[in-house]
């Protein structure tokens, strides 16, 4: 019995972690360089960054400017804009200016010559507010009280363009710049990983969005606070605004396996859903939401 009790342990953590080097998304490290653009007046990096959020991370923008004149340029956030997850080009709000406020004016970044500017910023369009009407006092370490939120930077839509908008010598200039957002696998790790879907029936945290060859979400795995492994595979790409339907399994204490299969109704950003399961034969209701 021993023997074979090794044995799972052995196959389910080969299965877990083997799923970092198999699956078509890698593990990067941030801040990661999306793309470097130099003219006359600016060099511009772009980056993508993790902010955090009680033990979730969101994936953000970075830009970093090296003013290389001798003037003083501005930056003309109000004209600043970036695809995002939904595929539109939309204002980005950089982190000085309150996400409250994302619908106001934004006042230009100076930078003087020869200097950094180095800031964060988000599509405007990922800017929400989360109300959470419960009590519990771990909310707010968690990152689930109510408040401000962003939504996390995906590779759902691969290919972003930035337009840049600055002022130099009273003369406005624009950069429109195209990059491509690489898939990423983040483990858990609390403060260094990145949560892509939480499943509240079954206790698990999808850490690792599984993609096919067109870059669409195919699955997830991850674990569960049952001290296991959890995946979730889909029968067909996943559809947002529609009803999917899946199989999956997982384990309890890495030894004792569970699975079923079921069907989810998943909202237009895919940042709710829905559905029922089976867990071996048994129905249940669940919830999830993806960040």
């Amino acid at each position: 019995m021993k023997k074979v009790v090794l044995i799972l342990f052995l196959l389910t953590t080969l299965l877990f972690f083997g799923e970092k080097t198999t699956n078509n998304s890698t593990s990067i490290n941030y801040p990661y360089l999306l793309k470097t653009f130099e003219n006359n007046d600016i060099k511009l990096k772009i980056y993508i960054d993790n902010v955090k959020n009680g033990i979730f991370n969101q994936t953000v923008l970075r830009l970093k400017i090296l003013n290389l004149t001798n003037s003083v340029l501005k930056i003309v956030w109000d004209e600043c804009t970036f695809t995002d997850n939904y595929n539109n080009n939309v204002v980005l709000i950089h982190e000085n200016q309150k996400y409250i406020s994302s619908d106001l004016h934004q006042i230009p970044s100076v930078i003087l010559p020869n200097d950094t500017f180095n800031e964060i910023a988000v599509p405007k369009s990922h800017i929400y507010y989360y109300t959470n009407l419960s009590t519990n006092k771990y909310n707010n370490l968690f990152g689930l009280g109510s408040g401000w939120k962003i939504k996390s930077i995906n590779s759902n839509i691969k290919n972003r363009k930035l337009l840049f908008t600055y002022m130099i010598n009273d003369i406005k200039k624009n950069i429109i710049i195209k990059t491509t957002i690489p898939n990423t696998s983040d483990y858990l790790n609390y403060s260094d990983t990145k949560i892509e879907k939480i499943d509240i029936a079954t206790l698990s945290f999808f850490t690792n969005k599984k993609l096919n060859k067109d870059g669409k979400i195919i699955g997830y795995s991850g674990y569960n606070l049952g001290i296991g492994y959890s995946e979730r595979n889909y029968f067909e790409p996943l559809k947002y605004d529609a009803w999917n339907s899946y199989w999956y399994w997982g384990t309890l204490g890495l030894i004792v396996p569970y699975g079923g299969v079921g069907i989810e109704y998943i909202n237009k950003d895919n940042s709710f859903s829905i559905g029922l399961f089976t867990i071996y034969v048994v129905p249940w209701f669940t919830m999830g939401f993806s960040f």
